[in-house]
């Protein structure tokens, strides 16, 4: 039989342990209720390695607004289901911040801008979340910080 998580995404993320850099950063930018939301949403999170290898400059230029940080975190989620299955095509997702997030296969994994996907189809009641081994921070947000 298979066994049904009853958790939200804020709650699978919080009892897999690989994602608490992820969970402050949603906390402070106030999306914690969003994701607690009915969804579905997918979830391409990544792990707490991912922020510690991040640009240090880059993340707490972005830590230091609360708009920033939404949309960098925004631009991790699609508002639908896609498990490992649905990532096999080159497409556009729709980002929650209304910009496009690129998907590529790349072997048996798949790659989301720059970040691949190295735990997929982790289960929550309101969506799916694939951990990635990077932030995903769209080029046009990147270009402000170089004015």
């Amino acid at each position: 039989m298979v066994e049904i998580n009853q958790m939200d995404i804020i709650g699978t993320l919080e009892h897999d342990g690989a994602f608490s850099n992820l969970l402050r950063a949603i906390r402070d930018a106030g999306l914690e209720e969003t994701l607690k939301g009915a969804g579905p949403f997918t979830v391409f999170a990544p792990e707490d390695a991912a922020f510690e290898s991040a640009q240090a400059g880059a993340m707490r230029w972005i830590g230091d607004d609360t708009t920033r940080a939404r949309q960098v975190l925004t631009h991790h989620v699609v508002k639908e289901r896609l498990m490992a299955k649905d990532l096999k095509t080159e497409r556009s997702l729709r980002a929650l911040d209304g910009s496009d997030l690129q998907l590529r296969p790349l072997g048996a994994h798949a790659r989301v801008g720059e970040a691949t996907i190295v735990r997929p189809d982790i289960i929550a009641k309101n969506g799916v979340i694939h951990a990635v081994d990077r932030v995903v921070i769209e080029p046009q947000l990147m270009a402000q910080r170089q004015k």
